[in-house]
């Protein structure tokens, strides 16, 4: 059944190359998916995709893992290293795979985990099909890690500009 499923999406995208054996993507072919709901890449952390149903369901094994982040970030305040060190401790007990900053950094800009299925096309065109995944967190959450990191990333360009113009000034004296 599998082989069907995925022989129907080569179809959708585009024409495979006899020689290579490589699928020639189309922005036709990604935009019918993206419209429909069916996706072509693998779902987000702590989904799985029902091929039946053809519907997102969430992983019982990592439903904890996205409120975990969620948690480590806003009232811990730890950063994306600290939080994917501290994923890894964890993973070992669950066989789980590595964690690293950028995962960590992904699983807290991602909108899927409030329900959004968003993807920008080749054309730069971006779909947005709300409420495709289950949520595993709310939409204000999401709002909330993101104003945080607005705020962290302005004080790190301000620490920045004190740092260069304090350089120049020691520069200048020397």
């Amino acid at each position: 059944m599998k082989a069907a499923f995925y022989q129907s999406k080569l179809n959708i995208v585009g024409e495979k190359n006899s020689l290579t054996g490589e699928v020639k993507q189309s922005n036709e072919g990604w935009s019918y998916c993206k419209q429909t709901g069916v996706g072509l890449r693998k779902p987000p952390l702590g989904y799985t995709y029902n091929h039946e149903t053809s519907i997102f369901q969430i992983d019982k094994v990592l439903d904890w893992v996205i409120p975990a982040i969620d948690k480590m970030y806003l009232e811990s305040g730890m950063g994306m290293k600290a939080i994917a060190d501290r994923l890894n401790e964890l993973s070992e007990i669950l066989d789980l795979k590595c964690w690293n900053a950028s995962l960590v950094d992904t699983a807290l800009t991602s909108k899927a985990y409030h329900g959004v299925m968003e993807v920008t096309l080749r054309s730069g065109e971006t779909i947005s099909i709300e409420d495709k995944f289950p949520p595993l967190r709310t939409e204000e959450t999401w709002r909330k890690i993101q104003a945080m990191r607005y705020e962290q990333r302005m004080i790190i360009k301000r620490i920045q500009k004190i740092s260069s113009v304090y350089k120049n000034v020691k520069d200048k004296n020397c």
